[in-house]
């Protein structure tokens, strides 16, 4: 009989403790909501992301605006959050410094980004089912003054004296723009 009062006690006071522990983190979320505005003419800014980071860095939440500019996020109150929206710089700061049970204004303001340089090739020689594409500047060099110059460039085209044109061995009666 001792052994069951025993472990009913070491059963009630786990459960307890779970209890509290799990009640005390509860007590450190608290639900923040946000207006998100331009800087300059104070218009709604729709589809600005907030993401929630913990005190290590790491995301673990984010929420997007509405239409109106509005939006709601659960924190701890040491997070971080940061505000950002193509166009427009970011803005970080630390979950304590908004008001729980008020809506909070943001405020964005515009910022120029800068683009790496892209640079675009295009292979000179591609297949689209079954025709051979050939970009023919890629071939060109300078002195090419004919069509027949720059043909007679590609591989596996030739061109004959009397000016037929053919690829392996078969002639070519189809050129496309």
């Amino acid at each position: 009989m001792n052994k069951k009062l025993l472990f009913y006690w070491i059963f009630l006071f786990y459960v307890c403790s779970i209890e509290t522990s799990l009640s005390q983190t509860l007590e450190k979320v608290v639900k923040l909501s946000f207006e998100i505005k331009d800087v300059h003419n104070s218009e709604p800014l729709s589809n600005v992301t907030c993401r929630v980071f913990t005190t290590e860095g790491k995301i673990y939440a984010y929420a997007i605006s509405d239409h109106n500019g509005k939006l709601s996020v659960s924190v701890h109150r040491n997070d971080s959050l940061e505000f950002s929206f193509i166009g427009y710089g970011k803005l970080k700061r630390r979950a304590d410094a908004y008001t729980p049970g008020k809506i909070n204004r943001v405020e964005l303001a515009e910022q120029e980004t800068l683009l790496r340089e892209v640079t675009i090739t295009v292979p000179p020689i591609r297949a689209q089912n079954d025709t051979l594409v050939y970009n023919m500047a890629s071939f060109v060099k300078p002195g090419d003054s004919h069509l027949e110059d720059v043909l007679k460039k590609l591989p596996g085209i030739k061109v004959a004296d009397n000016g037929t044109i053919s690829y392996q061995g078969k002639s070519i009666n189809r050129f496309y723009k």
